[in-house]
């Protein structure tokens, strides 16, 4: 099932940290060591859903000898960090969508 058939993915969020992403949420500024925050997925199958539906600032912490720690690591510049502290409270109802995402960054 593609992204665009499936809007939700399900995950289970553990809070904003500091760590490297490969950039903004929102404006796509540089990657680097930034805020983020990280989830927890079922699969790496829905980890990679949740990548390609958060499309930038956002990887795959996938660890061949962990693989029942499956992580998204979602990232945001300074500019960002309220919209990125917004979207892991949202994400408390542990189920992440496309709708979720526009509200968070303003796009609807």
């Amino acid at each position: 099932m593609s992204v665009d058939e499936k809007t939700a993915v399900r995950m289970s969020p553990r809070g904003l940290g500091t760590d490297s992403s490969p950039g903004c949420f929102i404006c796509e500024a540089p990657g680097g060591i930034m805020s983020n925050f990280a989830a927890f997925v079922g699969s790496r199958m829905e980890g990679e859903e949740a990548v390609q539906l958060i499309e930038r600032g956002v990887r795959l912490d996938y660890r061949d000898r962990e693989p029942n720690w499956i992580q998204i690591k979602v990232g945001a510049c300074k500019l960002h960090v309220a919209r990125l502290e917004i979207l892991c409270l949202l994400l408390r109802s542990n189920v992440l969508s496309k709708h979720l995402l526009d509200l968070v960054r303003g796009e609807l």
